[in-house]
């Protein structure tokens, strides 16, 4: 890309023109290690909604034509399969996004398997040597909200309805673009807002940031009152490695 406008408007067209249609797992990886041409000077761009699971310890993207239970996993594609592709990708500047269930598995390590520097293996591993940025929708245990009002999931409506279109992400400093990490801060404390605001919640007490927030309390849409343990809310979860390259996902022209 020769500016950020031009990652920005790529990135909005290619979700609205693959929005409705499956990524099946027999093609996946094949396209992904067609990313290997990319350059050094490139920035590659990895977005995926949809399905996911975590089993064994192991993050699994679920494609469409693939089976949420399937005990084989067959049609899965696993961090595996993403680690693998990705380390053939030479761009300096790379950005994964999963906005699936149980993603914050990808970043999360196993016993008996090579550790780095934040105690991950794997996919999480090689965003460390790599420069990688990585955000999950979800911590591993947790479900990725989707609402039919929004037209997304909570993390795809939080990075491209509010922090792009609507340049809520242009905040550290407000200068007219967005910078990548930028963007995954803005994401990582707007979704559980969203989540609140999905569950009818009437306020909030205490700070969502706060990881020590014993709970929220709200009314839901039934009218009754109940009380919300702040845990269950879902919270993305982003790697940035300090020193990485700059990318800058908005420039200032804006999105055309």
């Amino acid at each position: 890309m020769s500016n950020g406008e031009a990652t920005a408007s790529t990135l909005l067209g290619a979700l609205a023109i693959l929005g409705g249609r499956g990524v099946w797992r027999d093609g996946l990886p094949d396209k992904l290690r067609a990313l290997a041409v990319a350059q050094p000077e490139d920035e590659v761009f990895l977005f995926f909604a949809g399905h996911g699971t975590e089993e064994n310890g192991r993050y699994y993207l679920v494609p469409s034509g693939a089976l949420p239970g399937d005990v084989s996993r067959a049609g899965f594609v696993s961090d595996r399969d993403l680690e693998q592709a990705v380390a053939t990708i030479d761009a300096e500047r790379i950005l994964l996004v999963l906005d699936t269930c149980h993603s914050g598995a990808a970043l999360q390590s196993q016993p008996g398997e090579r550790l780095g520097p934040l105690d991950n293996r794997g996919l999480a591993q090689l965003a460390y040597e790599k420069g990688i940025l990585v955000l999950a929708a979800a911590q591993r245990n947790q479900a990725a909200w989707e609402l039919r009002e929004l037209g997304h999931g909570l993390l795809t409506y939080a990075l491209v309805e509010e922090g792009l279109r609507d340049r809520r992400a242009d905040r550290g400093p407000v200068d007219g673009s967005v910078s990548a990490q930028e963007w995954l801060e803005y994401a990582v404390e707007r979704v559980p807002d969203l989540m609140v605001r999905a569950l009818g919640s009437a306020f909030v007490r205490g700070d969502l940031s706060d990881p020590d927030l014993i709970r929220v309390m709200g009314s839901t849409a039934r009218g009754t009152r109940e009380v919300i343990d702040a845990a269950t809310l879902q919270r993305p979860r982003a790697y940035v490695r300090r020193g990485a390259p700059p990318l800058l996902v908005m420039g200032h022209a804006g999105l055309q």
